[in-house]
């Protein structure tokens, strides 16, 4: 029973992340095709849409996370779920968008990529890994957006010194990584990006832990 609720708790709120996408995915796809033709190809080669794409998954997760985070705690409650329940069902739900989301953008990238405007830059020239660990680094980064949201929404829930501290361990988390990356390449001679992508797991691992300790004894508000 208790599996029951986590994995229909993982399928609404996936299902939520997915109905914010199918707003911005459009918009975002929009948005690109029209930078290109009011400033034309030359001018932007060095911004493809996947290259974009990925910073921009950045952004919508971390909004998806802070209002899971901070809206439907009292939602899952109040359909008999515990508190640790929903957040297992919060952890698997992001990590499964962050995949969804990261596929989606290669699969429209390919088609955009037909285009005669399109950019050509590398997904991302700071990932000189294996093309497989580049795109598992990038899928990471975004599954990190979501962790850090979703602890700046459920620290907001709480109160407001919570939802501050989450607001500083999302800014520690955007920079720190690539500042490391150097520090392990050159340590251990690994790739560029080999470092980023370490230390981006190292984190999330964090972040699911300090999401479990926000949520874990959180009083739900009437």
């Amino acid at each position: 029973m208790n599996n029951n609720k986590v994995k229909n708790g993982t399928m609404d709120l996936s299902v939520i992340s997915i109905f914010g996408a199918f707003w911005y995915i459009p918009i975002f796809t929009v948005i690109y095709i029209t930078l290109f033709l009011i400033f034309g190809a030359e001018e932007l080669d060095n911004l493809s849409y996947f290259s974009m794409g990925s910073n921009s998954n950045r952004i919508f997760m971390l909004v998806m996370g802070i209002i899971i985070g901070s809206s439907f705690i009292k939602w899952a409650i109040g359909l008999g779920m515990t508190r640790k329940q929903f957040y297992k069902a919060n952890m698997y739900s992001g990590a499964v968008m962050a995949l969804t989301l990261t596929i989606t953008m290669v699969i429209i990238s390919l088609i955009i990529g037909l285009l005669p405007f399109a950019g050509t830059e590398h997904i991302n020239q700071q990932l000189e890994m294996h093309p497989g660990m580049n795109l598992l680094a990038i899928i990471s980064m975004v599954y990190l957006a979501y962790l850090a949201g979703t602890l700046i929404g459920t620290g907001f829930y709480r109160n407001g010194w919570f939802g501050a501290l989450g607001i500083i361990i999302t800014i520690f988390c955007s920079a720190f990584p690539e500042a490391m990356d150097s520090v392990i390449v050159n340590a251990f001679g690994l790739p560029s990006g080999a470092g980023t992508f370490i230390t981006v797991i190292a984190l999330i691992f964090a972040l699911i832990v300090m999401n479990y300790y926000f949520v874990k004894d959180i009083v739900i508000k009437i």
